[in-house]
């Protein structure tokens, strides 16, 4: 005969003893929370850190499918947010050479998760790569909005400086930062920049305020690419 042994247990008030076919007592419940949460939890961290081993080895899809899980089970988790962003953005794009072809859907699904984890905390604490989430929320629609540019397609390119914009992006102080380093050009002056932080913005206020368009503006680190040399050519923005 089988002898009960819930009495004697600390967490009889939560547990549930069953008898089995073999005889013997499984306690549930409380037992089962507590390894429950500790599983959880393991499972966000491995999620996490296979996510960032796949985006740092270039491996976006992968690296997608890690990070979805993760903020499934921490959708708190700001670098979660973070690096899911990052690897959607350059999931269709890793090098820059396909802008031109860039779709709004897969920067409209970085934006989500870059505005997710500004409305956890607008002071982010995880890991960073190159830049702040605001400087990526500038930078994704940036991308979005000269791929749009690039084929002429005036409104729909404005249409994504103002998606940025009301993200996060192109916020007033970047934007008065180039805006004073444009009003220190002389005219019809050649500036030389270097990299997403001033071209960005420089295109905003060049694009949807019209300033300065008289300093020719050329950013050094996008000259690879032929679609950024063509650009050139036709003045855009």
């Amino acid at each position: 005969e089988l002898k009960t042994v819930a009495d004697t247990l600390a967490v009889k008030q939560y547990s549930k003893i069953i008898e089995t076919a073999n005889g013997y007592f499984i306690i549930k419940k409380t037992a089962e929370k507590i390894a429950g949460d500790a599983e959880e939890s393991h499972s966000f961290s491995t999620y996490l850190e296979k996510g960032k081993t796949a985006y740092k080895n270039k491996n976006f899809a992968k690296a997608i499918d890690y990070l979805e899980k993760a903020v499934k089970l921490e959708p708190e988790n700001q670098e979660a947010h973070y690096f899911l962003g990052y690897a959607y953005e350059l999931y269709s794009d890793p090098d820059g050479s396909l802008l031109t072809e860039l779709q709004r859907k897969p920067i409209e699904k970085a934006s989500k998760h870059f505005q997710k984890l500004i409305e956890i905390s607008p002071k982010y604490e995880g890991e960073l790569l190159d830049f702040h989430p605001y400087d990526k929320l500038t930078s994704v629609w940036g991308y979005l909005a000269m791929a749009y540019a690039y084929h002429g397609k005036t409104d729909s390119a404005r249409w994504a400086f103002k998606q940025g914009r009301a993200a996060g992006g192109f916020y007033p102080a970047i934007l008065e930062f180039n805006k004073n380093i444009l009003a220190s050009c002389e005219e019809n002056a050649i500036l030389f920049t270097f990299g997403e932080k001033v071209i960005f913005p420089i295109w905003f206020l060049r694009f949807m305020e019209g300033y300065r368009r008289d300093v020719n503006v050329v950013d050094l680190s996008l000259l690879n690419h032929a679609w950024y040399v063509k650009m050139l050519k036709n003045d855009d923005p």
